[in-house]
């Protein structure tokens, strides 16, 4: 039979469909028992399961990877979606549960904070006499075993590296009920979320903040890690001034390769990549572009991409144009423009390839100079209109042009014409006869 057969079509469009749900053991085993005396047919089936399994949607991984495991979150506990969706204020009276309790050789004295990945209380520790800041993972997560793999990878990651900007990681344990936690060096100072809602930050202290986050995920960088939830609620400033990164819950090492169950699209909606926000596959950049949007909220008290909910804010960071509030257009320098631009390129192959680059062109800005490297400008949407305005100049200008120099041309050659018929001697005949007549 050929190929093109319509029943042949038919039988192995009714295979696939039976075939294509089965686990890869179970799709083996089928294929083998309905095709054990027609290879041809078996190599079709075959041939079209591969082709529909690379060609699987985005939308379908992001569906069994992302949506359905967040949904049974969300019904355990709502709160985690209102922490996926933003910063979240205050904290609720449930959150007092544990104050007072002695967990480990850790006393529960305050609670602190909550994010996506659990609560942060602040703790006394008992055997180093020291105040400590303990993070569970939410209970509603606790039977989720790739939450806890992630809540232990945060713990690991943080413990491997030691830098001033980086939150330092003591101890991790686990409660009798098997709920989870880590101990980390508390803190006095405020979140960077904190200090924003007061008001845009003056410059220099937001430059001095970005070189700081800069610096740390530098460091995160060479590790082979990406945090991919950098925003102002992940950053503490101490008392003295110095940027503390935190929370590496969502972290995920650049070497492993594919989709991660629940967690490939994680992320505060507001500070999302586009990549990320696509579920697609995320690098140094979305790193890099979170810190262009903490660092364009910083100057403005107001995030680039941001909408009245998660689909519109998604939205926005995939498709509007980056552009300043209209009151503060002119006041941000262009060195910081093109900073933030190249920050904040859709394109991620557009943006900073890598930290070193940003904190030398950072550096550079503290002593004066411009950034090494252009292009950033091209990112922001008044760019682009001036750019259009300056296209319709120039093609104004030579039409303007254009036709003076034809009627310039015309004239020349009227005059030159006109010039031609006044310089003509016109010979008449003269007369016969004698010059000078004598009497």
């Amino acid at each position: 039979q050929s190929p093109q057969d319509p029943l042949q079509a038919k039988k192995v469009r009714e295979l696939f469909e039976q075939a294509f749900d089965l686990s890869e053991t179970e799709r083996e085993e089928f294929l083998k028992e309905v095709c054990s005396e027609d290879v041809k047919l078996l190599q079709q089936v075959k041939a079209l399961l591969d082709r529909e399994g690379e060609a699987k949607s985005r939308l379908s991984k992001i569906e069994e990877e992302l949506i359905w495991p967040s949904l049974h979150s969300f019904k355990e506990d709502p709160t985690i979606l209102e922490d996926w969706l933003g910063e979240k204020e205050g904290l609720e009276p449930e959150d007092d549960t544990l104050i007072g309790k002695t967990i480990s050789h850790f006393t529960i004295l305050e609670a602190i904070g909550r994010g996506g990945m659990g609560m942060v209380y602040k703790a006394h520790d008992q055997l180093l006499e020291r105040t400590v800041a303990l993070k569970f993972l939410p209970p509603a997560m606790g039977a989720n075993a790739d939450a806890k793999e992630r809540f232990l990878r945060e713990a690991k990651v943080s413990c491997e590296i030691d830098h001033p900007n980086i939150a330092t990681v003591h101890e991790i344990g686990e409660t009798e009920d098997q709920q989870m936690f880590i101990a980390m060096s508390y803190y006095q100072g405020e979140s960077l979320n904190e200090r924003i809602n007061k008001g845009p930050l003056p410059l220099e202290e937001a430059i001095q903040i970005t070189h700081q986050l800069a610096k740390a995920l530098e460091i995160v960088h060479e590790n082979e890690i990406i945090h991919r939830d950098i925003k102002p609620g992940n950053l503490i400033i101490t008392d003295d001034g110095n940027v503390k990164l935190l929370d590496f819950g969502l972290a995920k090492l650049s070497f492993e390769s594919g989709y991660t169950q629940v967690g490939q699209m994680v992320g505060t909606v507001a500070y999302m990549s586009p990549e990320q926000a696509r579920g697609e596959k995320v690098g140094r950049q979305t790193d890099i572009w979170a810190l262009g949007i903490v660092l364009y909220e910083m100057l403005t008290g107001e995030r680039p991409f941001d909408g009245t909910d998660a689909p519109s804010t998604m939205h926005a960071i995939l498709e509007k144009d980056l552009e300043l509030p209209r009151e503060l257009e002119g006041t941000i320098p262009n060195a910081i423009q093109e900073i933030l631009g190249r920050c904040l390129a859709k394109n991620s192959g557009k943006r900073y390839q890598s930290v070193k680059e940003l904190i030398s062109d950072i550096e550079r800005l503290m002593d004066g100079q411009g950034p090494v490297a252009r292009g950033g400008m091209s990112t922001w949407a008044n760019y682009s209109k001036k750019r259009k305005k300056l296209i319709y100049a120039v093609i104004i200008c030579t039409v303007i042009l254009t036709t003076l120099l034809v009627f310039l041309e015309i004239n020349i050659l009227d005059s030159t014409l006109d010039g031609s018929k006044r310089g003509t001697i016109l010979f008449k005949p003269i007369k016969t006869g004698p010059l000078v007549t004598d009497k």
